[in-house]
């Protein structure tokens, strides 16, 4: 009868995940069987807004992809979930890593349509200055004396309000 009762439940489960997805809005599903976040089975949503500590389906990169694959952790192009600090975390290291420095400042360009050579002078002078921190928190004096820089290079009329340059519920001010 047990067996019979635990079959029933998987077969009613397995239809509801089918029947799930033949909605409008096709919910996707990742299992996550590492020990990183609890063994469960996840929904995936849309990105809205992140706020600290929320669980995010993330692609490890290269060579991390192929690591992990090559080690029986997680097969190549099947998502993570991180939570989102951990993800700045791993971002902030990624932009201090030397060797990245070259496609940090390539896809920077890209995003942000200026020159190369502006783009690595910024580059440069964020991480000589250790900007980034791998918490979230940024230095007041170090924002309010990059402020002032933009104000005097004419790049910012003026400062304002020091809080409308973080990102809520991600960045926040350390002193």
């Amino acid at each position: 009868m047990r067996g019979r009762l635990a079959t029933i439940v998987m077969s009613f489960g397995a239809v509801a995940l089918v029947m799930s997805t033949m909605g409008e809005a096709t919910p996707a599903y990742i299992w996550n069987a590492s020990k990183s976040v609890p063994v469960s089975l996840y929904q995936l949503q849309p990105v809205g807004r992140l706020a600290v500590t929320e669980l995010v389906a993330v692609r490890p990169p290269e060579p991390l992809a192929t690591f992990l694959d090559l080690n029986g952790y997680l097969p190549i192009g099947v998502p993570m979930l991180k939570r989102v600090l951990a993800a700045q975390a791993k971002s902030i290291d990624y932009l201090y890593d030397e060797r990245n420095r070259a496609e940090a400042v390539r896809i920077l360009v890209g995003v942000s349509g200026l020159k190369v050579e502006d783009v690595e002078k910024s580059y440069d002078f964020f991480r000589k200055n250790d900007f980034f921190d791998r918490t979230g928190k940024i230095s007041r004096a170090k924002m309010n004396a990059l402020l002032d820089a933009l104000v005097g290079l004419g790049d910012l009329q003026a400062r304002g309000n020091i809080e409308r340059f973080l990102l809520p519920g991600v960045a926040q001010l350390s002193d």
